[in-house]
C-alpha cells in the first residue's frame, strides 16, 4: 500500500477534532478512505513517531502472554501534534506538497520543516521581525 500524506493529515485533524483522550483505530473512520487505509497508516504514523497507539496484550497468570490483543487506543504524540500544526492551514498544506512535489519526493521531516518555512516566512512578513 502506497503511504498517503493527505490521509496522514486528515487522520492527525481527525484527533485534533475530537474531545477523546484517545480512540479506538478502527473508529477513525474518513471520507473516501478504507477502513484499511486508514488502519495503515495509523501504523505506519505509530512507526514515525506521530501516534502513540496502546495495544494491551492479555497475561496468563503465570506470566505468558495469552493470544488476545485489545486495542487501548490512539492519540497524537507531541511530534504528531507539531507537524499538525505545521501543516493545518490548506494554503501551506497546499505549498507545502507542492514544493515537495518539485523535489521528487517527501519525507514527514522533510514536509514539516517545509511548512515550518512557509510559517516562518509568512510570520516574518506579518510581523517584520526577522526570525
Amino acid at each position: 500500500m502506497k503511504r498517503d500524506m493527505d490521509l496522514v493529515r486528515k487522520i492527525l485533524l481527525y484527533f485534533d477534532s475530537t474531545d477523546a483522550d484517545r480512540v479506538s483505530s478502527k473508529s477513525v473512520i474518513l471520507d473516501g478512505y478504507s477502513t484499511k487505509q486508514t488502519l495503515f497508516h495509523i501504523e505506519i504514523m505509530t512507526e514515525a513517531g506521530l501516534l502513540d497507539h496502546r495495544i494491551i496484550q492479555a497475561k496468563l497468570s503465570d506470566g505468558r502472554r495469552a493470544h488476545m490483543s485489545l486495542d487501548g487506543g490512539v492519540r497524537p504524540t507531541m511530534a504528531g501534534y507539531d507537524f499538525l500544526d505545521a501543516v493545518r492551514d490548506p494554503e501551506t498544506w497546499k505549498k507545502t506538497k507542492d514544493g515537495a512535489l518539485a523535489a521528487g519526493g517527501w519525507t514527514i521531516d522533510l514536509l514539516k520543516d517545509l511548512a515550518k518555512g512557509l510559517a516562518k516566512k509568512k510570520l516574518e512578513d506579518l510581523t517584520g521581525i526577522k526570525l
